[in-house]
């Protein structure tokens, strides 16, 4: 009888068990949270500037901003969504993009 492959690890060496014959990279992990905390932020800049959610995607989009809530999420992710909302307005002002709630 074969026995199984041993699961394969992340650059660190790091895997987590997911279930049976399941697992998972910390890599994989983290990549997840940076998705959840961008759909979050999205939402919130929708609701606190009064534009639609494709307005606040293109808008994203266009300024790289979710790859600078990639880049910063080693930081952004000890901080509430109100706090780095606030980061990314002046991120966009920097670019010269003015945001009036």
């Amino acid at each position: 009888m074969d026995s199984p492959e041993a699961p394969k690890t992340d650059k660190n060496g790091l895997l987590f068990r997911m279930g049976k014959n399941q697992y998972v990279s910390m890599e994989m992990i983290e990549k997840t949270e940076i998705t959840f905390m961008q759909t979050r932020l999205i939402r919130l800049a929708s609701e606190e500037w009064h534009l639609p959610v494709e307005q606040i995607i293109h808008l994203f989009k266009e300024a790289d901003v979710l790859g600078y809530i990639e880049k910063c999420y080693g930081i952004f992710h000890c901080e509430g969504d109100e706090a780095v909302l606030e980061d990314i307005t002046e991120f966009l002002e920097g670019k010269g993009i003015k945001i009036s709630a």
